[in-house]
């Protein structure tokens, strides 16, 4: 109140005069303080802003080192087991948004592992090992010979080209048109030999000799 006082004044007629410089001086004094306040930022009061404020910069922390990463999710945990998404892995019962991270998955220790595990039969304990690899029994080894042996002879086949086929088909086509024609000429030379028998037959000439 005193400073209102001071910037308020009467003159000799009883009239109030405002002293204007010192009004201007405090608007700017005002206006500078309000703009340090901008600048610095809302002051953090107790502890529970604090502890907010750095919830919020861990998660945003988290945030920007996952990028361009793929994280695991396990729809079972969240959506049971009828709501399953994307692309699904059943043995490991992992789902992925894409191709690329179930491709990824699949290529990983982790998933091979699970696979190595699932396909044991039985007896492969026993089976010694030489440098990692296990032996192959004799079932295994007839059934490589004898897929190899196909292999070998669907390679030692001609392979037939476009033009093959074509020239194939081309032939084949021609039978055939000959085959018609040949059919209606033996048609038409049986009707003229009929047609010639009922004239001589008409005429008599059956008769002689």
């Amino acid at each position: 109140m005193a400073d209102d006082n001071e910037k308020v004044s009467v003159d000799q007629y009883g009239r109030k005069q405002w002293d204007v410089e010192a009004y201007a001086a405090e608007s700017k004094r005002r206006k500078k303080n309000n703009l340090k306040k901008e600048v610095a930022g809302p002051q953090i009061e107790n502890d529970k802003s604090a502890s907010y404020l750095n919830h919020r910069q861990d998660v945003y922390l988290q945030s920007t080192r996952a990028v361009n990463k793929f994280t695991i999710v396990n729809p079972l945990a969240n959506y049971g087991k009828q709501k399953k998404f994307g692309f699904l892995c059943p043995i490991c019962d992992l789902s992925y948004r894409d191709n690329l991270g179930l491709i990824d998955h699949l290529n990983s220790p982790q998933h091979l592992n699970k696979v190595k595990a699932e396909t044991k039969t039985e007896g492969d304990e026993d089976r010694p090992e030489i440098d990692g690899v296990k032996r192959a029994t004799v079932e295994e080894v007839r059934a490589t010979i004898e897929k190899l042996v196909q292999q070998q002879l669907a390679a030692d086949e001609p392979q037939q080209t476009l033009e093959d086929r074509i020239e194939k088909r081309r032939q084949f086509e021609q039978k055939q048109l000959q085959k018609r024609r040949d059919k209606r000429r033996e048609k038409k030379r049986k009707k003229s030999v009929s047609e010639d028998d009922e004239i001589s037959a008409t005429m008599g000439f059956g008769k002689f000799g």
